[in-house]
């Protein structure tokens, strides 16, 4: 009887262990996002799928639309799906504001030019699926108003 408990408490202490591994946080900290995207004017890019467009605090002055860019910034994505995904522009294997991520020409990857991590973005993932980085980039919330706007937010 004790060995069977002993073996079910190391299963549940290894299970445990696996568990916290996979919930691992992601190195990029919270910063707020908060950015309302026109797609009938300024965005209109994000319109073709699949489409990238970037967003940082030198690229997009402050204003009612583009009010905070998280960490790096925010790259805003129309996968192959249709739907909208947002990530934050700092590779997570660097953690640094000044080490941005760039979406290829297909809008497959984005690709950090320090570390050459390659992570997939078309799908909304973020997962590294080639390099050094063992986290995937960190995503924001993507919400609709109306036809024609996004809010990203986190």
């Amino acid at each position: 009887m004790t060995r069977r408990l002993h073996t079910l408490l190391l299963t549940a202490a290894a299970l445990l262990l696996l568990a916290a591994a996979c919930t691992e946080k992601n190195p990029i900290d919270n910063y707020p996002v908060a950015l309302r995207l026109d797609l009938t004017f300024s965005d209109k890019a994000l319109r073709t799928v699949p489409s990238a467009t970037t967003y940082t605090r030198q690229s997009h002055p402050l204003n009612n639309a583009y009010r905070a860019f998280g960490f790096g910034g925010v790259l805003v994505v129309h996968g192959i799906d249709g739907e909208y995904y947002a990530f934050d522009l700092a590779c997570p294997y660097e953690n640094l504001r000044s080490v941005l991520i760039e979406p290829d020409a297909d809008v497959i990857y984005a690709i950090c030019p320090q570390c050459g991590t390659k992570y997939l973005i078309n799908d909304g993932s973020g997962a590294a699926v080639e390099g050094p980085s063992r986290h995937g980039l960190k995503r924001y919330n993507v919400g609709r108003e109306g036809v024609s706007t996004l809010v990203v937010y986190n």
